[in-house]
Order: structure tokens, then sequence, then C-alpha cells
């Protein structure tokens, strides 16, 4: 099994409101039990977070079940650019259940204005929630 971890940089989105995302994965990739021909990557961690136009976070998307925080379930964290105004919830850790990419790619979307590059943007997300939902097993 080889682990790898991604740099965590934000990119850009197309958006009115300058968004943002930034992607950590942590994944580990090798043989799929019983068919060593074949080989699988699964998620092990994730943090993705919608930025505004100056990096700060709407929301972030966290599951690090081998962090050093107390909380390893997957959750959301509510940053300075969603402006919630409550200092306890925007420090909470509010539980969300396993999130992919694709479902934080269509809050983008959906909730925060943010413009697709291609008309069928929803069948190539469905398509891709499917083998990149992190698994809590």
């Amino acid at each position: 099994m080889v682990a790898f971890e991604t740099p965590g940089e934000s990119v850009p989105l197309r958006s009115p409101l300058g968004l943002g995302l930034r992607v950590r994965l942590r994944a580990r990739v090798g043989p799929v039990e019983g068919d060593p021909g074949r080989w699988q990557a699964r998620i092990v961690a994730y943090q993705y977070a919608l930025l505004d136009g100056d990096g700060r976070e709407y929301v972030a998307y966290h599951w690090h079940p081998d962090g050093s925080s107390h909380v390893t379930e997957p959750h959301l964290h509510l940053g300075p650019a969603a402006r919630v105004g409550v200092g306890e919830l925007a420090a909470a850790h509010l539980p969300t259940g396993p999130v992919s990419l694709a479902s934080v790619v269509r809050v983008a979307v959906d909730g925060l204005g943010g413009r697709p590059l291609r008309a069928d943007w929803t069948a190539v997300l469905m398509q891709a929630t499917r083998p990149l939902t992190p698994s809590l097993d």
C-alpha cells in the first residue's frame, strides 16, 4: 500500500464572488484484495474549503481520523467569510457524514454562484461522486 497527500493549494473558480477551492486529500493506493491485477485508491482523510476572493473560508469540510484533533468524524466548519456572527458556532465541528469533492463543487455552483464550464456538469458530478466518496470503514 502506498500513501500520498495533495499539497492543499487553492484554485480560483469561475464566480461573481471570486470563489476559490482548496483541496487536501490523503489517500492510500494498493492492490484490490483478492484481485492482484487491479489497484484502488482510498481516501483516508480530506480537507475541502470554499474561499472568498480574499482567501477566507466560507465553509471547510474536514475528515481527519488520525489527526491531533479530538474530532475524528467528518465535520464542517463555518469560516470567517460565512459571517456567522456567533463565535461558538464558528468554532464548532458540525457533523456531516462523508463528503465527496463532487458534493463540495455542487455547493460552490448551487449555493455560491459558481459557474460551471460545461452544460452537463451535474451528470459529470454524479458520475464522479460514486468512486470518490470516502468510506469510513
